[in-house]
């Protein structure tokens, strides 16, 4: 197990994490742990991409997109890294 262990302790690569908050009508996707391109779609109850947003991360980051003009009805976001994709849906009401 070449490259192991550093300083004579084992290398524990950093996880990156990805939250989303929802309130007044503004999305916030924040990435850490993580530099390189974040891709955020937002997918109607038929499939139809009707957002989507592209940020260049560096360790930490934070993305918004304001939803107040999104129709009534369910919503999914794809936050998609360059190794993993998360998924979840959120509820527009009027």
């Amino acid at each position: 197990m070449k490259n192991a262990f550093q300083r004579g302790h084992a290398r524990i690569p950093s996880i990156t994490n990805v939250d989303v908050d929802y309130d007044n009508e503004v999305l916030t996707v924040n990435v850490q742990n993580y530099t390189e391109t974040v891709w955020i779609y937002i997918y109607d109850i038929n499939g139809n991409i009707i957002d989507s947003a592209a940020s260049q991360i560096t360790g930490e980051g934070t993305v918004t997109l304001n939803v107040q003009d999104f129709p009534e009805g369910v919503y999914t976001i794809d936050i998609v890294l360059c190794n993993a994709t998360y998924e979840g849906t959120f509820n527009v009401a009027s």
